[in-house]
């Protein structure tokens, strides 16, 4: 019996002489040229029984066999069995071809070696690629204009400098422009061309005379140069194709003229701003008043800006003067302030109370009309010791107490009136009162001492906290809360003083501390670096300063690109307190996201970030690269059947 089962096993074919070749890869450069060399990096996986094998480069569509183009044969190849093997592979790209392909390697094309697996033999390029035909390829080396300033209306040479790295020698048009900004694009004002003829690799430098527009303001300007700005020319690269000088081009005028004809109406106690233009003289401008007056409330910046709110109603004429690059222009105007239309009208106020012998002081609030205002108390009577003022204030120490009813009138500039009725009640100075309503402001992290405030009864007063104090701080008996503030925000805590009488008085009342977010604390990870597709990418997120622990994440709205994952930081890949922003990105992409750390004080900082991710040359193997393992074959069922019964036997 045992004898039987060692036949069976013999019998079985050997793992080892399975022959199989394997197609992995393929890529190649994103551009070809048609009629020229390239190369392409095959991989392959060979059987190790074969002498040797054949294979094809093929360009493809939609990554369909059928629709290849043989682009070269390659081999004879050998390989060992079951080892990834690479090669490059330098071959020329068909002059007759152009437009978008696919890259594909195809194994044993004429199936002359017999294979467990037929179907791993052709793989193809995830990413397609360009072939174009040979062109020239114009690239703008510099541009330097032959003086610093200009007039309007005169001649500027200017030299530039053009080089071929095309393929094909071509005639490459030069078209110089004016930019206002730091960019330089078809869109900017032309100011000369010129063809120029360059040979393959030939890098030459021009003289283009160029005309100033009599019609470009007066200003600086860049001076750049825009190659091939028709489009004639169909390039390999076409973001090479602009150059911008180093420093400006000021153009100036030989007059000045003060551009803004008239000023607008203004309304009363409304913002007004009128910016003032003026064009000629080198483009830099200074404005002032030099006769007649503003409206009150209105002032000219030297730059040209008239703003404020208007005070008086009226017609107001003025003389502005102008003056640039030794030249002077000047023009009068006129602004109509108007009323507001809206009636002179006493605003509804509640009136405290005030305390006997202790100062006090509240104003009455006007709107509409045109001021100045003139109070007056036309009925009633105000408590001993309180006055109204002209002005609207109610104030002194009054000595009575009581309740007391008294009506006011209010006259605008221009005799419009109101009238209004009031009580002011008059308190015993003896009922303790707190009187620190208003927020304190205390700095997170700095030392403080915020003394809280009281009044009548019989001092001293003993303080006592309801409620809890801001973390950090406490309150002493004498009525200071002090510490260090250990956590920003607004805090709100209830606090009670007594007199120091046998029968006390007590008033008790809400405080708030508000504890200003300051100190040190700032998220310290510079801009990011590119990614690379298909590679791994990790970035740990560092912050300066902050109480511990930290809280990392996304702002709300934020996202990440795909393939792209947030973890806080364990101590084993990424320092506790960090974040770690790790991931593999399968496609280019440039995404924004906030990113956003809270510390244990309540203190928050964001930072705004770019994850960019490119496309990359391949070369050997690195610890990101994302890689495709060959793929085991699976054992014949007779092998596996033999195995099976072997065992059953040794179990017997």
């Amino acid at each position: 019996m045992t004898r039987w089962w060692v036949a069976l096993f013999l019998a079985v074919p050997s793992v080892a002489s399975a022959q199989n070749l394997a197609a992995l890869d393929v890529e190649a450069p994103e551009v070809l040229v048609a009629g020229l060399p390239a190369d392409f990096d095959v991989t392959f996986i060979g059987d190790g029984t074969t002498p040797s094998f054949q294979a094809e480069l093929l360009l493809v569509r939609e990554g369909r066999e059928s629709t290849g183009v043989l682009l070269a044969p390659i081999g004879p190849l050998t390989a060992p069995a079951g080892v990834r093997q690479e090669r490059t592979i330098r071959r020329t790209v068909p002059s007759n071809l152009e437009g978008a392909y696919q890259i594909a390697l195809r194994i044993d094309p004429t199936n002359a070696v017999a294979e467990t697996n037929e179907f791993d033999n052709f793989v193809f390029s995830e990413t397609y690629l360009l072939v174009r035909p040979r062109a020239p390829d114009a690239v703008a080396v510099s541009v330097v204009p032959a003086a610093a300033t200009v007039m309007n209306g005169a001649m500027l040479d200017v030299d530039v400098t053009v080089r071929n790295d095309g393929e094909l020698a071509g005639a490459i048009v030069a078209s110089v422009r004016l930019s206002r900004d730091d960019r330089i694009d078809t869109a900017d004002l032309e100011i000369g061309r010129q063809t120029i003829n360059l040979g393959i690799g030939v890098e030459a430098t021009r003289t283009i005379a160029t005309t100033i527009p009599s019609a470009a303001r007066a200003r600086g300007y860049r001076v750049g140069v825009v190659l091939d700005p028709d489009g004639a020319i169909v390039e390999g690269a076409e973001d090479d194709n602009t150059a911008i000088a180093a420093s400006s081009v000021g153009v100036f005028w030989s007059t000045l003229l003060l551009d803004t004809a008239t000023a607008p109406v203004a309304t009363l106690l409304t913002r007004y701003e009128l910016r003032f233009a003026a064009s000629g003289g080198d483009g830099t401008y200074s404005y002032a008043v030099t006769g007649g007056a503003l409206p009150d409330g209105l002032m000219l910046s030297p730059s040209g800006v008239l703003s404020g709110s208007p005070t008086r109603t009226g017609s107001f004429d003025f003389d502005v003067e102008v003056s640039s690059d030794g030249l002077m222009a000047s023009r009068s105007y006129t602004i109509e302030v108007n009323a507001t239309g809206a009636p002179v009208t006493i605003v509804p106020v509640e009136i405290v109370p005030a305390f006997k012998n202790l100062d006090y002081e509240q104003r009455l609030v006007v709107g509409g009309g045109e001021g100045p205002y003139d109070w007056t108390l036309i009925d009633g009577e105000l408590p001993a010791g309180i006055t109204l003022g002209s002005d609207g204030v109610l104030s002194g120490a009054p000595t009575e107490i009581g309740t007391y009813a008294f009506e006011v009138q209010v006259e605008d500039f221009r005799g419009a009136t109101d009238e209004a009725a009031f009580e002011l009640e008059v308190i015993f100075a003896s009922q303790v009162l707190v009187l620190t309503r208003a927020p304190e402001i205390a700095p997170f992290g700095d030392s403080v001492q915020l003394q809280l405030q009281a009044i009548g009864g019989v001092p001293p007063y003993e303080w006592t906290a309801l409620t809890v104090a801001p973390p950090g701080l406490t309150l002493s008996a004498a009525g200071v809360l002090s510490g260090t503030p250990t956590e920003v925000g607004t805090f709100k805590m209830r606090v009670r003083a007594s007199d120091s009488t046998n029968d006390p008085s007590t008033d008790s009342a809400l405080v708030t501390i508000i504890v200003e977010d300051v100190g040190g604390f700032e998220i310290a990870t510079p801009p990011l670096e590119t990614a690379t597709v298909r590679a791994l990418y990790q970035v740990v997120f560092e912050a300066d300063g902050g109480t511990p622990p930290l809280t990392w994440r996304l702002a709300p709205g934020s996202q990440l690109p795909d393939g792209f994952f947030l973890e806080a930081g364990d101590g084993t890949d990424a320092p506790v307190g960090t974040l770690r922003l790790y991931g593999v990105g399968f496609r280019e992409v440039d995404q924004p996201f906030i990113l956003r750390v809270d510390d244990a004080a309540g203190r928050r900082r964001e930072a705004v970030y770019v994850l960019s991710v490119r496309a990359g040359t391949a070369s050997g193997t690195s610890e990101g690269c994302v890689c495709v393992e060959p793929r085991r074959e699976s054992l014949s069922w007779v092998f596996v059947l033999g195995l099976v019964a072997l065992g059953l036997a040794r179990r017997r």
